[in-house]
């Protein structure tokens, strides 16, 4: 049974055409069945993307997905307080830094006091202030070595004879020595500052912990046992 191995032309209709891939399979009757990849002529193409109704489809599909990306990144509240996600419950300066809003919420849930809430944004003002002196401190650094490569360099090349050019270099890798150690001085203080009012800070709550006042919120949700029993043998 011959084959039209000629793709037909297409139509203003849009006709499918067969593509190039066709794949011939003999059945067990002896007749031959023809497995074609479709695919949509050039001109039918042409005429979708000038349709209004397919035109109007994409731009609804491309503000739903824009919709659902915004969606996607509003915070979750669990019990009344922002989601803690995969945080743990104890931070560091830099991830309650970076998580304030969360560490403000939880807080707010344990009902802390209005000290506590004010530590944890001071923590969050200090560990700025440390990251810019941190950079500072390196910056000083790097002239510090700068300066004394060309120290080196120059006293080889004047064979050990001290310039007024390497006196500068000299003078110059000291003062940046020296504001390196007196960043440092400011890192130290700022930090041991931030230890403290971490230390006075509250764990961050667990999603499945309730909102409550107290204790008396808290859910049951499992018992076993007498609970009086332990007390009633040891006479409590």
């Amino acid at each position: 049974m011959p084959l039209n191995n000629r793709a037909p032309k297409a139509t203003t209709t849009g006709a499918i055409m067969l593509s190039a891939a066709a794949a011939m399979i003999t059945s067990r009757s002896g007749s031959i069945r023809v497995a074609n990849a479709f695919s949509t002529p050039s001109s039918m193409r042409i005429a979708a993307a000038r349709s209004p109704l397919l035109r109007y489809s994409a731009l609804s599909s491309t503000a739903n997905a824009d919709t659902d990306t915004a969606a996607d990144a509003t915070p979750t509240l669990i019990n009344s307080r922002l989601s803690r996600a995969s945080l743990p419950s104890s931070l560091d300066a830099r991830s309650l830094s970076d998580n304030i809003d969360i560490v403000l919420s939880h807080l707010t849930s344990r009902r802390a006091s209005d000290s506590t809430l004010e530590a944890a944004k001071t923590i969050s003002t200090l560990n700025t202030d440390r990251v810019s002196l941190i950079k500072k401190r390196d910056e000083a650094l790097q002239r510090r070595n700068e300066c004394s490569g060309q120290v080196g360099k120059l006293m080889r090349e004047s064979k050990g004879q001290e310039t007024e050019e390497i006196k500068s270099l000299k003078e110059m890798a000291s003062q940046a020595g020296e504001d390196a150690s007196g960043v440092e001085e400011e890192l130290n203080k700022i930090e041991s500052q931030v230890n403290t009012l971490l230390a006075s800070l509250p764990n961050l709550l667990d999603d499945i912990v309730p909102d409550g006042d107290n204790d008396g919120a808290n859910e049951i949700v499992n018992e076993w046992g007498d609970a009086q029993a332990l007390p009633k043998k040891l006479g409590w």
